[in-house]
Formats: C-alpha cells, sequence, structure tokens
C-alpha cells in the first residue's frame, strides 16, 4: 500500500486532471453513428480547450457510444463547468460524466518533458549563436548583453589573453584581450568563426574556427576550437574555450607581432 502511495505522490499531474465521460443524451438520433449526430459544435469546443491547453486528450468511442475527454481544472466545479459549457451537452445530444482522474502511466508526460527540454536547448543555443554574431562583428555591447553579471570566463593560459576573467568588468577584459591579438590578423573573412551549435537544456557548445592572415608573410591560420557554454536564465554564466593547438596558436600570433627581418 505505502508504494502505491509513493507512486501516487510521484506521479500526480501538477494541476488536478479530470475525465468527462460522454453517453447519448435525450437529443441522440437513435440508430445513427456518431458521424451523423449533431456533433460540430461540440468538436469546435473541444479545439478550443485543446488550444487553450485545458484538453489534454479526447476522442470517440468506436462502438459510437460516445467518448471522452481528458482536461486540466482547478476543482471538480471547474471540471463540470467545462462539461456543461459543450454545446453538445447543452443541446442534449450528450451527457456527461466528471469523474476525478490520476494518470499513472502517460508517455505524453515524457514528450512534455522532452518538449520543455527542446525549447529550453533551442532558446539557449539562440543567446550563444547571438553571442557569436556579435564577436564577428565586433559589437562589443552584443557581447556583453549575452553574459550574466556573474560570468565566469576560463581561457587557455598560454594565449596572450589567456586566464579566468570574472564579471561583466572581466568580459570585457577578455574580449579586449582578443581583440589586441587577433584583430591585425584578421579581414572580414577571418572574423567568420563557422560555428556550429550543439545543445542540451541549459549547456550549449560551440564548434568553430579560429582564422588569422599574416598580411607580412602570406601565412594563413586556421584551427578547430570547441567552447562550453553554461546559462541560467538567459544569460552565459559560464565559458570555457579549448582551443585544438594552443602552442601553435600562440606561435602564430608571436610570429604576426614579431618584427620583419632582412
Amino acid at each position: 500500500m505505502n508504494e502505491f502511495v509513493s507512486a501516487w505522490n510521484d506521479r500526480m499531474a501538477p494541476e488536478p486532471m479530470f475525465a468527462i465521460v460522454y453517453r447519448p443524451g435525450p437529443a441522440w438520433s437513435p440508430g445513427r453513428p456518431l458521424r451523423e449526430q449533431a456533433l460540430a459544435t461540440h468538436l469546435s469546443y473541444m479545439e478550443g480547450l485543446f488550444k487553450a491547453g485545458s484538453l489534454v486528450l479526447a476522442g470517440l468511442f468506436l462502438d459510437d457510444s460516445g467518448g471522452a475527454a481528458f482536461v486540466h481544472a482547478a476543482d471538480q466545479a471547474a471540471a463540470g463547468a467545462i462539461r456543461d459549457g459543450d454545446p453538445a451537452v447543452e443541446t442534449g445530444v450528450f451527457i456527461g460524466e466528471v469523474k476525478p482522474w490520476m494518470s499513472m502511466f502517460d508517455i505524453s508526460r515524457d514528450f512534455r518533458t522532452k518538449l520543455h527540454r527542446q525549447v529550453e536547448a533551442e532558446r539557449n543555443a539562440a543567446v550563444v549563436h547571438r553571442l557569436f554574431n556579435a564577436v564577428e562583428q565586433r559589437n562589443r555591447e552584443g557581447v556583453l548583453r549575452a553574459y550574466d553579471e556573474a560570468i565566469i570566463i576560463h581561457e587557455a593560459p598560454s594565449l596572450p589573453y589567456g586566464g579566468d576573467y570574472e564579471g561583466l568588468r572581466g568580459a570585457f577584459d577578455h574580449g579586449t584581450g582578443y581583440r589586441g591579438a587577433w584583430d591585425l590578423l584578421q579581414g572580414p573573412a577571418e572574423r567568420e568563426l563557422d560555428a556550429e551549435f550543439i545543445a542540451e537544456r541549459d549547456r550549449v557548445v560551440v564548434l568553430w574556427k579560429q582564422k588569422g592572415r599574416n598580411s607580412a608573410s602570406g601565412e594563413i591560420f586556421k584551427m578547430p576550437a570547441v567552447s562550453v557554454y553554461r546559462l541560467r536564465d538567459g544569460r552565459i554564466i559560464d565559458s570555457r574555450m579549448y582551443h585544438f593547438d594552443v602552442a601553435a596558436s600562440r606561435a602564430f600570433l608571436d610570429r604576426g607581432t614579431a618584427p620583419l627581418t632582412a
């Protein structure tokens, strides 16, 4: 018994659910199938409830004996009001019985959970996408707008702008260091990061390329990199950069700033 109570508590929906069981009423046309009953306004009513989020599931019994609808409602009285507002009940085509309902096994719950996670991931990916656009466009305000006030940025220590940066001031300093190292070695084409975004809930992983061109020597640089972001309330709270070959990146930057020899 305790196991059942525990399962009951674990599986109860956040808002109570009720089943409305429909049976033929006094205005039902005997001997005629459901498709020939006066149910057009009933179907429109169900559609309205579904779009409003009150109706979870509804359908007709295949033996032409009525149907059932499962609705969210605050209490039994509210569920009764949903039934009573049904045009098929008002006209007597159906009579409806309201019963409290608890879903013990519901595949739709898994779908709703997955949908929620997908929406969350897509929103977070959009935030990081805007960050990368701002970096490519050298839009400092756009970059800072993506970060939470408590942002922590972790950059490879051996790069000229490497280390850990905290807060929006730290993010500003990181961006200044990055631009100081790369701006003279990048034209518009080299600023494009070729980013690919992979999102899962509050984490976004970006595959991108660090590019550069030494106009003096003609050297072209292109290096894969990965950034991992954690978000909170639509802002980036943690940022970590991983470069495929940090030593090669540092060497390219050093050559780009070294004076030319005869």
